[in-house]
């Protein structure tokens, strides 16, 4: 079903204007369909209080890929995971704005769509899961509601929304929330199960503020950190006026009683809000270029390309803390999530690190198979990473990588028996349950990743240490030991008693030093020609640990023999130097 709900005209908003709102029934609260996924990623930044936070518990580090899949139309906005599904929103191949893909977290295969909402290609068209739905909410005002397992479209209708949406939605508890744009913008409650429109709050201007809600409001923050909490019902509790009007905006961050309020303007600093009463606590000496990230005693940032973690424990004159590490590179561009003691950071190149929220060590870093573009909070598709259900899904323009926990990371080794003499043609092959497993050979000491079947080529000869692991990882590591002999026998043929001889048969002699595992065989090659001719072919005998031989000699002909050696472990010499001899 399609609809088309009207009456959110600009008149009205003019006389409603940091009013109650008008709904008659928005003190009944809307019941879900059914329970929501507890580790769903369910939001912009991960939850609806955006603050990048999950609590999977059977997320653990390092991780593997699981899976990676392209998608035509590109620009791969934040995703969302629920149900054992991946959602993507990219844009349509046909032109025809965004569209979204639901795909299964354990194989990335296509549950169902391409479900096209419209709007621009790049635009900030957006979506939120609750209690089995997803909300697909287009920049121009439509939004769907469709079954998050099966696809199936619930309700769809077409908000008045002149200017449109610029914000991503959000969803929660029964009830879907719309931030619109433009001036004199509202905030709009939906029911999840109708689509029918519970409330409708106006600010004084409203933009890219995807609603931040709690169990007790709804938050939102304009240009110049122009703030608002709204109760559940829709009515006004606070309004922190900024120092300018217009348009802009940035989505707020909500941590335990404190609201992290953000300005698009650059030379601006954050504000650190009671969430109770709106009052500044804080003018917080951080950069809010990204959403900031929490678990209960950290707060991590993401601005000017650098990773920085702050103790929230420390620093009694300031309520963000001391800073605890900052990683080294400068190039992150996304905002961070924290996971269960890691946080997880996203970068320009496409790679994606995993450090110790403590330490600021790193766990595991891998690749999303792109670049990793700036995630800009207006007028774009609005970038960022997920995790729930077990995996990490990251976009990197037309690119969707997801990672999950490597699990059991014992490595299975095969090759000779420790201790033994080798070759440097040996293989040693190895493997693990980790689905495409990356892995670190250490040699002698020294890290190096490497692939299955390994060999020492290259090595000097003596003994050598092997080990073996997953890579990152901190258990089921497996080690071996052996002696590398990679020089070949050195072979001489003894000259013949005379140049020239009278009888039928010669006899020839060799031999051959090996300073390593020893000499194993010898092979002969013998060449006959007519006096004064070149020998033209040599005829090769079978191998064996003969030192000398008898050799037939016909009449005018010319007898060369040349030897090979080869040693315990496969080495072979070249072929030596003939020894020539002539009948008369």
């Amino acid at each position: 079903m399609r609809r088309r709900v009207f009456g959110l005209g600009v008149v009205a908003a003019c006389v409603l204007a940091l009013a109650p709102p008008a709904s008659a029934d928005a003190s009944v609260a809307p019941t879900s369909s059914r329970p929501s996924d507890p580790y769903a990623a369910a939001a912009y930044q991960n939850n609806a209080l955006h603050d990048g936070r999950s609590v999977d518990p059977s997320f653990r580090g390092p991780l593997t890929e699981a899976w990676s899949v392209t998608l035509a139309g590109g620009t791969i906005g934040y995703p969302l995971i629920a149900e054992g599904l991946v959602f993507a929103m990219s844009a349509d191949p046909a032109g025809r704005g965004r569209s979204v893909v639901a795909l299964s977290a354990e194989t990335g295969e296509r549950v169902w769509g391409p479900l096209v909402i419209g709007g621009w290609t790049t635009g900030p068209s957006s979506f939120a899961y609750d209690a089995g739905q997803v909300f697909i909410l287009g920049e121009l005002g439509r939004i769907v509601a469709v079954d998050a397992v099966t696809g199936e479209v619930n309700w769809d209708l077409t908000l008045d929304l002149p200017s449109g949406v610029n914000a991503p939605v959000t969803a929660r508890d029964g009830v879907v929330y719309v931030g619109a744009r433009g001036y004199l913008g509202n905030l709009l409650a939906l029911d999840e199960q109708t689509g029918e429109i519970l409330w409708t709050a106006y600010q004084g201007t409203g933009d890219t503020s995807s609603p931040t809600v709690s169990a007790d409001g709804v938050y939102v923050s304009y240009a110049c950190k122009e703030t608002y909490k709204f109760a559940l019902d829709g009515s006004l509790i606070w309004r922190r006026p900024g120092s300018c009007t217009g348009g802009g905006g940035m989505t707020t961050v909500l941590h335990g009683d404190r609201l992290y309020v953000r300005s698009p303007d650059t030379w601006e600093w954050p504000s650190i809000l009671d969430a109770a009463t709106g009052a500044e606590l804080e003018l917080a000496t951080f950069s809010g270029w990204a959403p900031p990230a929490f678990d209960d005693s950290h707060m991590i940032t993401v601005a000017g390309g650098l990773l920085t973690a702050y103790d929230l424990r420390s620093g009694s004159d300031r309520l963000i803390g001391d800073p605890l590490w900052q990683a080294a590179e400068d190039d992150y561009t996304v905002p961070p999530l924290v996971v269960n003691g890691y946080v997880v950071g996203g970068r320009s190149d496409g790679t994606v690190d995993m450090r110790d929220i403590e330490t600021g060590a790193l766990v595991w870093r891998g690749s999303a198979g792109g670049p990793i573009p700036l995630s800009i909070e207006w007028g774009q598709a609005v970038m960022g990473m997920a995790q729930g259900d077990g995996v990490l899904a990251v976009p990197a323009g037309s690119t969707l990588t997801v990672f999950e926990p490597a699990g059991d990371t014992t490595v299975r080794l095969e090759g000779p028996a420790a201790g033994s003499s080798v070759g440097p043609g040996v293989r040693f092959v190895f493997s693990s349950g980790v689905r495409h497993a990356r892995y670190v050979c250490t040699v002698d000491g020294v890290d190096r990743e490497c692939t299955s079947p390994w060999s020492p080529a290259g090595l000097g000869d003596g003994s050598h240490t092997l080990g073996v692991r997953v890579a990152y990882a901190t258990v089921g590591a497996v080690s071996t030991r052996f002696t590398l002999d990679a020089t070949s026998p050195k072979v001489s043929v003894a000259p013949f008693s005379s140049a020239v001889i009278h009888t039928s048969t010669t006899r020839a002699r060799w031999s051959a030093i090996d300073r390593g595992t020893g000499v194993k065989a010898y092979q002969v090659r013998v060449g006959r020609a007519p006096v004064g001719k070149p020998i033209r072919s040599w005829k090769v005998r079978a191998r064996s640990q003969a030192t000398s031989a008898t050799f037939s000699v016909p009449r005018a002909t010319r007898l060369c023999v040349s030897v090979r050696a080869g040693d315990l472990v496969g080495n072979w010499s070249g072929w030596s130097s003939p020894r020539c001899v002539n009948r008369t």
